[in-house]
């Protein structure tokens, strides 16, 4: 009979925690009571009686979990409120479970008894076992699913083993022996299939790509990144490497291992050459296998200005005034990927955020942005943007960004935000600034009401940049560029709102009569900017027309 070493002292401790907190603390007990899971009820009341963390600290790290919904334990040590190896102990006497400091040099291992991917997804570690005997240090051994999927592959293939114990370990020390557990030539090559993603995931950030694509078909894995806006395939994954893959990303993006039908989303973060990348994991399902795109955000990453993001001088000083406007309606339009959100932080950037205050709702927040207030709309329906909107305005706020206005609610809350007297940024997918009004008025707005909030109106678009340094040169041999280009520019629009702009507004927004009247003010084009940029050797004709489609005169003919 197989036998599983890990004491259920949980509930137990627990009970003695409240009788060794008692009435101490009413504060804490009330917000003790805000936790709904015994073991993370049972550590709180150890920290606090051992005083290694205090109420208000317990409240932060609780209402952090709210909104991140991260484990509980991770929050403590991200906030720097106590250190791993203390913060494990401690969880080592809550659940009775045996702690092991694998620091000690562990019996040598003369084979690897468990798959090495197994317990890298599980940050499990075999450190001793004979015949009938195995102990494995785990950082989590009260996750049921892992110790029962440590157990089932025990029991099928090695079944004289009939003792199982279980250890608490450091993540860190667990992570550093796995290591050790790889022959060297494995370690030197990217042959086993969590290297190769490992090598993968690497060279996407180190070449500045935004998305990395996994599609299966009928023979095997393509790999493509996007780079400056255009796809690359960078390899072909072998099937057999690709379950072992799929599932290591499916593990640390907190997604269902089991389910493959259905399209899942999450995210994980990855630390590499002290740059922090967000990587936010979405899976399809298709006819040969799961489709996966990996999204890569560096939260870390600096902020950039209208002019470098190569808005044009007067256009520019023109939105910073108009981002001084105690209210107004500012919306980028454009599709998926054209740089909105990064436009819409560099508005944000100028405004004085020492006297005014300035709150977001994101999905995702792109970066973290100092002296403002931001909130992750996250899925599952816990806070929708139209839910948000009416929070922050209880907040007193004087600028709010909204990340996306999608649905009839959030256009309606948006507006009222601007009636009441805030300064209001917001997203919309529009084909170019002339169709802005109609589908804000399409959502549910009242024209009239709409056309004294409107304050103005950008379209964009990225377009590759010539390289300066083989100058799109594709016979030279440069190592800087891909094919001739690097990085990207701008290519935009933009409509100010005044009383003769409002006059067509208050009509129902139509598109000809917004032309017609953008003509006569002579705003420039989304093509318009785009030719300065070709005769600028900015960029080419042929990647302006790859963004933009075929010049206005050819779609006249």
């Amino acid at each position: 009979m197989l036998k599983i070493i890990a004491p259920a002292f949980t509930v137990l401790s627990y009970k003695c925690c409240i009788l060794k907190i008692g009435t101490k603390n009413k504060k804490a007990s009330s917000v003790l009571k805000d936790i709904s899971s015994y073991q993370e009820q049972a550590l709180a009341k150890t920290l606090l009686s051992k005083n290694y963390i205090t109420s208000d600290q317990l409240h932060v790290a609780l209402s952090e979990q709210k909104t991140t919904n991260q484990p509980f334990d991770g929050i403590l040590i991200d906030m720097g409120y106590i250190c791993p190896l203390v913060l494990q102990k401690l969880k080592s006497e809550n659940s009775g479970i045996p702690f092991i400091d694998l620091r000690s040099p562990p019996p040598e291992q003369k084979q690897a008894i468990i798959p090495f991917q197994l317990c890298f997804d599980l940050l499990a570690y075999p450190f001793n076992f004979d015949e009938t005997h195995i102990s494995i240090a785990m950082h989590d051994p009260e996750d049921l699913k892992a110790v029962d999927a440590l157990r089932h592959y025990i029991n099928q293939n090695y079944p004289k083993i009939t003792t199982i114990e279980f250890f608490h370990a450091d993540q860190k020390q667990i992570r550093s022996q796995l290591k050790n557990l790889l022959p060297k030539s494995t370690v030197e090559s990217a042959d086993t299939p969590l290297l190769l993603l490992e090598h993968i995931i690497d060279d996407a950030i180190h070449r500045d790509a935004s998305d990395i694509h996994f599609q299966p078909d009928e023979r095997d894995i393509t790999v493509r990144f996007r780079i400056d806006g255009v796809l690359e395939t960078i390899c072909v994954v072998h099937p057999s490497k690709w379950p072992q893959m799929l599932n290591r990303l499916k593990v640390c993006a907190h997604l269902d291992i089991a389910e493959a039908r259905r399209p899942q989303s999450g995210h994980f973060l990855k630390s590499i050459h002290s740059r922090e990348i967000d990587l936010r994991v979405s899976t399809h399902p298709t006819l040969y296998g799961e489709n996966v795109v990996l999204r890569l955000l560096n939260r870390e990453k600096r902020v950039l200005t209208l002019d470098e993001l190569g808005f044009p001088a007067d256009i520019a000083a023109e939105l910073r005034r108009i981002t001084k406007a105690p209210q107004g309606l500012i919306i980028l339009t454009g599709p998926t990927g054209a740089g909105k959100t990064t436009t819409l932080y560099a508005l944000l950037s100028t405004i004085d955020t020492t006297t005014r205050n300035v709150m977001t709702l994101e999905a995702p927040i792109e970066s973290v942005l100092p002296g403002i207030r931001q909130t992750e709309i996250r899925d599952h329906h816990v806070l929708t943007y139209g839910d948000g909107i009416r929070s922050l305005l209880r907040q007193d706020p004087d600028v709010i960004l909204i990340g996306e206005i999608r649905d009839e609610e959030t256009a309606s809350m948006a507006l009222r935000a601007v009636l009441t007297g805030h300064l209001v940024l917001s997203t919309l997918h529009t084909q170019d600034v002339l169709g802005v009004p109609g589908r804000l008025i399409d959502l549910g707005l009242s024209s009239v009401l709409l056309a004294g909030s409107l304050q103005a109106v950008i379209a964009q678009r990225l377009v590759r940049r010539l390289c300066q340094t083989c100058f799109g040169d594709l016979k030279s041999t440069c190592k800087s560029c891909v094919h001739g280009y690097k990085g990207r520019t701008i290519v935009m629009e933009h409509l100010t709102f005044d009383e003769e702009f409002n006059d067509v507004i208050t009509k129902g927004g139509d598109r000809s009569d917004l032309a017609r009247l953008r003509s006569q003010r002579q705003f420039p084009t989304l093509w318009d900017h785009g030719v300065i940029l070709v005769k600028d050797r900015v960029t080419t004709m042929e990647e302006l027309t790859r963004v933009l489609g075929s010049p206005p005169e050819l779609n006249k003919a």
